[in-house]
């Protein structure tokens, strides 16, 4: 019988989790939330007098997203647009917000972040956990519905309605983006309900609002590629947004021992063949940053780096198979390197 072995993280071992260190005795206490969504736990914390509206708000928000991407719901949005057979589908807003990072992060890194992989997806079993080694045969037979450059979107101004058309047998996924976009959406509510400093984490995905009460940065911990528990050290962290793909979070070892990893290459249908087994990457805009953080993880180290000297519209944290650790020169005062067996280095 054909056994596999899954690796995923947990709340216990996040991967760029929020350490909101020294807030005790900063003169104002969080409130706080977890709500789970998109596959996880995701804790809201916020300060002030509106906070707890805020959060509430923020919530709703995430759980909102969250059933318009529920693929288990056949009258979700995801549902309707990857059933459609080249129908024009009605979506919500926040699709199209998706759509453009996806399409922003499909030119900078060459296609290799592509969300029309969902049939390479489910023919691995890495959207259901009902794993699969599949052959080149059928890997080849899904490699025609890879096709970003189908997809089309439209806004009618006259009911304010946006829709989305995919080519026939194209199906698309927004795990990539998802989490950039759900703690994008809840910042902003946060921020219309009148909080002034938040900080919203969940596995992968920080996003922050303001500094900490006492007007010092967050503390983020960035995580060991190669232990969900250990951390590799903290980043000093603005009003920014911050995410992180690694190969360990979602992965499952063959009976042969072969251990696959959930980041598939749009040309092959593979695995990404990949020189670095974790990237951090810190933007302003945090859809960007979740389609930049897989994506330049199937680029490999030089290939990423190229993108971005050709870019600089955001930050990264590289860290390769050779245990060396690259940073952009924009965190040369924000990145502390704690644990040990690691080269440090900067790039300009």
């Amino acid at each position: 019988m054909t056994t596999f072995r899954k690796t995923k993280t947990t709340i216990l071992g996040l991967l760029c989790a929020a350490l909101m260190l020294g807030l005790t005795g900063c003169g104002k206490n969080a409130n706080e939330t977890s709500i789970s969504a998109m596959n996880t736990v995701i804790k809201i914390s916020a300060y002030g007098s509106n906070a707890r509206k805020g959060i509430s708000d923020a919530s709703d928000i995430i759980n909102a997203l969250n059933t318009q991407l529920d693929t288990s719901n056949a009258s979700s949005s995801i549902s309707r647009v990857n059933t459609a057979e080249g129908k024009e589908i009605v979506v919500p807003g926040q699709f199209i917000d998706m759509y453009n990072a996806a399409k922003t992060a499909y030119t900078m890194t060459d296609g290799e972040f592509d969300i029309t992989v969902y049939p390479f997806v489910e023919a691995w079993g890495f959207n259901s956990g009902n794993y699969h080694n599949p052959s080149k045969e059928e890997l080849d037979a899904l490699r025609e519905t890879v096709n970003f450059d189908g997809i089309m979107t439209n806004y009618y101004s006259d009911s304010g309605s946006y829709t989305m058309i995919l080519p026939k047998e194209t199906k698309i996924t927004f795990d990539g983006v998802s989490r950039g976009c759900a703690t994008d959406y809840a910042i902003k509510q946060l921020e219309a309900d009148g909080v002034e400093n938040a900080i919203i984490s969940m596995p992968g995905t920080v996003q922050t609002m303001g500094s900490k009460p006492d007007g010092s940065p967050w503390t983020i911990a960035v995580g060991d590629p190669d232990d969900t528990s250990k951390y590799l050290g903290s980043l000093q962290l603005g009003e920014a947004a911050m995410s992180t793909t690694r190969a360990i979070d979602n992965s499952f070892t063959y009976e042969d021992g072969t251990t696959y990893t959930h980041i598939l290459s749009p040309t092959t249908g593979e695995p990404a063949a990949t020189n670095l087994k974790e990237v951090c990457i810190i933007s302003d805009d945090a859809l960007l940053a979740d389609c930049l953080a897989t994506g330049l993880y199937a680029m490999g180290r030089n290939s990423a780096v190229r993108c971005w000297r050709a870019n600089r519209n955001f930050e990264m944290i590289l860290v390769t198979e050779d245990d060396e650790i690259l940073c952009t020169s924009g965190l040369t005062e924000q990145f502390d390197l704690s644990a040990s067996g690691y080269k440090l280095s900067y790039i300009e």
